[in-house]
């Protein structure tokens, strides 16, 4: 027997998936929020009117041909949006070659002690190096193998907690998620907030795993909250993404049945007792990732 949505007409055979399906948190049919100003499309995701705009809106692209370009000082590359440019000097992989040359020239001059006095190094007291000119320390252990550690300080803009963009996740990330089934969600939190691909998304963290309270950034400071409230509510709301992009995967059949058939237990049998392990997991990963 079929079960059919009178709102969106998609059918179901299992009567568990068409119940889940209509008592859905979010509508099958989502209202039109985002409408392209070149081309008049309409969206009711905000992702997919971004990458519209960026990629897929021939009148939009038109115009960026026609924009005035402004340039990356270090590599030269160019963009039309100021944004994109901040965004490119986070992470503009020349500003390191000046420090991958440097290291290369320490390197072959601690090889030969005769030439130690002749680089570019200025020795502290401390027996730490710095390098002129760069943000980077080298550390010349006494063993035999010199190692050289260094670190590049750069300036991190805390994304406001729930406030993070979600743009950069793929459709594939998203399914390796779901086909952890019970693990969906404290794999999806800890690929959000604690990836180093962008520091600006750790704004949640546990400094005590005994004590009460969560700590989290809201855009101005970091203030502290009820820790079993937050976690829930992170578990609730991540949850709610996840169930998001099944429910999409799964109307446009762009799902494999191993996947499906995972968090469709992990979704049907909730509350039970994995619960209380995964609240755990979502706990110990915030305590992990603290700074």
């Amino acid at each position: 027997m079929k079960y059919q949505c009178t709102l969106c007409n998609i059918s179901f055979w299992k009567k568990h998936e068409f119940l889940r399906h209509q008592n859905r948190k979010t509508p099958c049919v989502k209202p039109i929020q985002y409408t392209c100003e070149y081309c008049d499309e309409k969206f009711t995701n905000n992702n997919n009117y971004k990458r519209h705009l960026e990629f897929s809106c021939k009148k939009n692209v038109d115009n960026k041909k026609d924009a005035i370009k402004i340039q990356c000082e270090i590599c030269k590359k160019e963009y039309t949006r100021i944004d994109s440019l901040k965004r490119h000097m986070k992470t503009c992989t020349l500003n390191e070659i000046d420090v991958e040359e440097d290291i290369k020239n320490i390197e072959e001059n601690i090889k030969n002690d005769d030439k130690i006095q002749k680089t570019n190094v200025n020795k502290n007291n401390d027996n730490k190096f710095t390098i002129n000119g760069n943000n980077s320390n080298i550390n010349n252990g006494n063993n035999n193998n010199n190692r050289i550690n260094i670190n590049i300080n750069k300036v991190v803009n805390l994304v406001q907690f729930e406030k993070e963009d979600l743009s950069h996740i793929t459709d594939k990330k998203f399914k390796t998620f779901l086909h952890k089934g019970y693990g969906s969600v404290p794999a999806f939190i800890e690929y959000m907030h604690f990836d180093d691909k962008h520091p600006e998304n750790k704004n949640i963290y546990v400094s005590n795993t005994r004590g009460k309270y969560a700590h989290i950034y809201n855009g101005k400071k970091w203030i502290i909250c009820n820790k079993n409230e937050r976690i829930s509510k992170l578990f609730e709301d991540k949850k709610s993404i996840l169930e998001d992009k099944f429910n999409e995967f799964d109307e446009d059949d762009n799902i494999d049945n191993i996947t499906k058939k995972k968090f469709n237990r992990f979704l049907d049998e909730l509350p039970n007792s994995k619960m209380k392990e995964i609240l755990e997991d979502i706990h110990l990963i915030l305590y992990n990732g603290k700074p």
